[in-house]
């Protein structure tokens, strides 16, 4: 299973760098093709960044997905799409994002405390392997 997990990521790692960075990834941006695929849409906020190590500073995202780099204005890549992408699994798995506040930066301010201290809810619901995964993926340049 550990190696199902490094195969995936060290691939999305390789996608990700090779194509713009999303920066919008969430479910609403995810759409069904007739064969039950789910495609990625809406490349509003989409940036080719350029080479590894690049960065850019646009403020950009839906709140609940927006990473702490972009938050602080540290500069950001495709790892952004990263972040999002652990955000989004946690949802999956708890039917909410960590971070859902009414209020912008109250969501901001527990985006920038992490995923660890929002805990996950009902613990036995998502087992520790996604839990992982979730963690190492929602971390601040992960």
């Amino acid at each position: 299973m550990l190696e199902t997990r490094i195969y995936f990521l060290k691939n999305s790692f390789q996608f990700f760098s090779n194509t713009p960075s999303h920066r919008d990834l969430k479910p609403e941006n995810l759409v069904l093709d007739k064969n039950g695929y789910a495609k990625l849409c809406d490349f509003g906020f989409a940036k080719k960044i350029g080479r590894l190590g690049d960065r850019t500073y646009t403020f950009c995202g839906t709140p609940e997905y927006v990473p702490p780099e972009i938050i602080l204005n540290k500069g950001h890549d495709f790892t952004a799409d990263l972040w999002a992408l652990g955000i989004f699994i946690y949802e999956l798995t708890t039917g909410t994002p960590p971070f859902n506040f009414n209020d912008n930066m109250q969501t901001y301010r527990a985006a920038l405390r992490g995923v660890a201290l929002q805990g996950f809810g009902s613990a036995d619901r998502v087992s520790r392997g996604t839990k992982e995964m979730i963690l190492s993926l929602a971390k601040e340049q992960p």
